[in-house]
């Protein structure tokens, strides 16, 4: 009934307005009134009957959020009373269709889970609802249909506030449920790392006696390789001394014949070489004198050239004053010379 008294005001909008562009109208697809009125809507944006009959049409096709703007445009515009009164209406109407359309079918039912975007949409729609049918009631206080829509309204906000710390409740224990879970998580976690850390200090603990013992083991095996090492040596030493011991026997167990000998070969060596020393004195010495003879003759030959040299420089010198002093003129009075 309520889509029929929308659909007959539709048509006697339009014929009223735009007599004669709309006479095929029952002929004509909800979708084809939309492409008509939306061309006409780019040529008159702000003309209230343009923009009510188009929000009609969308409202038919479903399309609540299209339809409510043009309701809007309709009731901003609106100079007539009775065409601000329908607008509101049925800008109400699309507030409330738009709310129900962002739940799913069942969304009253207690295990319906609702987004939380979807659930806060169908909330702010459903209060613009109240609003609108308010705003009309404003205008006229008579309007049956308005009340009882009004009062739906109010019943889907309430529902809806309901739903919403009912929801955050749930979704505050799931949470809650999880940091319980992680908890446990971690306790396990930390309770595996403890023990592994167990078990690995355990077995570091062995390796490290282990290593230990090994090194000790190395340490007696070195020690003992150094205590044979010594003894080899100390018995090497020994051997060596003794040795050397038999060979001085050896020397003393020699005939005092072979002794003598001995002496007096050492004895003429000794002689033999002081001999060919005092030889070899002798005949630098006698070297040295010779050069010392040699240098002197020459010395002497050069003091002659010097002293004949040294004579003959004083004549000269000589020779030179007297022609010098022959030529000087005689000094005057009082004069002194040079």
């Amino acid at each position: 009934m309520k889509t029929m008294f929308i659909t007959l005001l539709f048509m006697l909008s339009i014929n009223r307005i735009y007599p004669g562009l709309f006479s095929s109208y029952d002929k004509k697809t909800p979708e084809e009134v939309i492409r008509d009125l939306a061309i006409e809507q780019i040529d008159n944006p702000d003309d209230p009957y343009v923009n009510y009959n188009l929000g009609v049409a969308l409202y038919q096709t479903r399309k609540y959020e299209a339809a409510k703007n043009n309701f809007e445009r309709a009731v901003s515009n609106a100079k007539n009373k009775k065409l601000k009164e329908r607008s509101y209406f049925n800008l109400a109407n699309s507030c409330y269709k738009n709310a129900l359309s962002c739940l799913p079918v069942n969304w009253e039912s207690k295990s319906t889970k609702i987004e939380q975007d979807k659930l806060a949409v169908a909330i702010e729609n459903a209060k613009a609802a109240v609003n609108n049918y308010e705003s009309l009631l404003a205008l006229n206080k008579d309007n049956g249909p308005a009340k009882v829509n009004l009062k739906k309204s109010k019943e889907l906000v309430e529902k809806l506030m309901k739903k919403q710390p009912q929801q955050k409740q749930n979704q505050d224990q799931k949470q809650d449920d999880k940091k319980d879970q992680d908890k446990q998580q971690n306790q396990q976690d930390q309770k595996k790392s403890k023990e592994q850390n167990s078990e690995d200090k355990s077995k570091q603990d062995q390796q490290d006696h282990k290593d230990q013992n090994g090194q000790k083991d190395q340490s007696a095996q070195a020690q003992q390789n150094q205590q044979d090492q010594q003894q080899k040596q100390d018995g090497q030493q020994d051997k060596s001394q003794k040795e050397s011991s038999e060979q001085e026997q050896k020397q003393d167990q020699t005939q005092p014949g072979e002794q003598q000998e001995s002496q007096r070969s050492k004895e003429s060596d000794q002689q033999s070489q002081a001999q060919n020393a005092q030889e070899q004195r002798d005949s630098q010495q006698q070297a040295f004198d010779q050069a010392a003879q040699k240098e002197s003759a020459e010395e002497k030959s050069m003091r002659l050239m010097l002293e004949n040299l040294q004579g003959d420089e004083d004549s000269l010198q000589k020779i030179i004053i007297q022609r010098q002093t022959k030529d000087q003129k005689p000094l005057k009075s009082g004069q002194k010379p040079w």
